[in-house]
């Protein structure tokens, strides 16, 4: 069990003031903007290429939205277990890569990692673009090469490392939960907005437009980066240390270093509750990620028959919703309340467990559209821990404790997605729901640690 020592007193960890700064919110917001555009094209496209492979193109562009014959079941299950297999592909090298960037940018510069994750993006996309032109006549493991080199360029959990090891350059103790949470709020603005234009352009015009969108988005996203981002660390030090940029290619010792922060000791047993947090956060993301990881398959099974705007529709609002919760809710609770990171875990998670248990009893598209108000306050998990944790850590472990917290999350993404997309391939035929049963109880299991 959690409690955090309200009366404790942290030190200032910056001088800069955060109004000052603002210069990270639009990076959020333009990356997550083309990712939730990326996010349903490519599984959209997946799911084109999947029926592509086990059937002719004029049937695959028959199926509409009401059969419910067995083609349509052989295609979730083989979409499935691609899924798994693109995740594992995406997965592995952002496990190094995250720890690497993490290590990297505490050192040298913030803004080149940031860069160097966009670049990934625009030539995965474009790998992807490539498959939408040729359709049938490329093999469909080619998406394995599309998401290999976005995990070696810096994945999202990577870049949001980045992101975070920066704020704390930038913030200070008194303001940092504030400053997370309007981070979280960009990153559900971008996502908003992202996931309704990717239905409405893919139904409107086609895979090849919505890709060159993308890339144009990442590519103004590196130009704000080199004009506006302002590096934080010292100029002299980033100058005399690039001359050893060779040297930062092998970092073993940085990473060796990053695993002992966790089990450092410290004061008011703190190296205990870091250990129960992260475990949480583990978690919670494992089973946020696995069911991310078949929703659209879910919603686009009979009889929810999702098209690819409702689909679209459905993400953004409650992308929506969890931004008003960020910006709306979260300030009120605080103001009203006065409630600390702990509380804010204790309600995102029972949130996340009202998502779930929704997508368990939905037969219908009006149940399905009430869950974006019951999620409107899920996002309060990664708030309050990413908060709580950065107060137990010092200013010189941060950049490492998030690169390391990055790393887990990758191998955490990864068992989930094996784990629900094996288990939705078995149940589909029997009960597809079970999977949201499960995550629902993997939440709930979570609230003892906060209490």
């Amino acid at each position: 069990m959690i409690r955090l020592n309200e009366n404790k007193q942290f030190p200032s960890k910056s001088n800069i003031s955060y109004l000052k700064s603002i210069s990270i919110e639009p990076v959020v917001f333009l990356y997550m903007l083309a990712i939730y555009i990326n996010i349903p094209t490519d599984e959209a496209l997946l799911y084109r290429q999947v029926c592509y492979k086990l059937y002719n193109i004029s049937l695959c562009n028959s199926i509409n939205k009401n059969q419910t014959n067995i083609s349509e079941i052989i295609i979730q299950k083989y979409a499935s277990i691609y899924v798994m297999y693109y995740n594992v592909v995406y997965t592995i090298p952002s496990i190094f890569i995250s720890i690497i960037y993490g290590t990297w940018s505490n050192k040298y510069s913030h803004k080149i990692p940031m860069i160097l994750v966009n670049i990934g993006c625009i030539l995965s996309t474009i790998v992807n673009l490539f498959i939408s032109i040729f359709k049938s006549n490329l093999s469909i493991e080619i998406f394995f090469l599309s998401n290999l080199i976005f995990s070696l360029f810096g994945s999202t959990s990577t870049m949001f490392s980045i992101i975070y090891s920066y704020l704390t350059y930038i913030t200070t103790i008194e303001n940092r939960r504030e400053s997370i949470a309007i981070i979280e709020s960009c990153l559900m603005f971008g996502s908003t907005i992202g996931s309704i234009l990717s239905g409405i352009l893919l139904d409107l015009t086609n895979f090849q437009l919505n890709f060159l969108f993308i890339i144009f988005i990442h590519f103004i996203n590196i130009i704000y980066i080199l004009i506006y981002v302002k590096e934080v660390l010292p100029m002299k030090e980033n100058i005399f240390l690039w001359k050893n940029f060779t040297k930062t290619l092998f970092i073993w010792n940085d990473i060796k270093d990053s695993f002992k922060i966790l089990f450092r000791k410290r004061k008011f047993h703190q190296r205990k509750y870091l250990l129960l947090t992260l475990a949480a956060l583990l978690c919670s993301i494992l089973t946020s990620i696995g069911e991310s990881s078949i929703v659209y398959l879910y919603l686009k099974k009979y009889p929810l028959s999702f098209s690819q705007s409702l689909y679209g529709i459905f993400r953004g609002l409650k992308s929506f919703a969890l931004s008003i919760g960020l910006l709306l809710i979260l300030p009120i609770l605080r103001y009203l309340f006065n409630i600390n990171d702990m509380t804010c875990t204790i309600l995102g998670t029972l949130s996340k467990c009202a998502i779930d248990f929704l997508y368990a009893i939905s037969y219908s598209k009006t149940t399905i559209f009430m869950i974006p108000l019951f999620g409107m306050l899920s996002s309060y998990v990664v708030v309050g821990i990413r908060s709580y944790i950065s107060k137990i850590c010092n200013s010189n472990e941060e950049g490492k404790i998030f690169s390391i917290i990055s790393s887990f999350e990758s191998i955490d993404a990864l068992i989930g997605s094996i784990l629900f997309n094996i288990l939705y391939s078995y149940t589909i035929n029997i009960y597809p729901n079970f999977i949201f049963f499960l995550a629902c109880f993997l939440h709930f299991l979570t609230l003892p640690i906060f209490m």
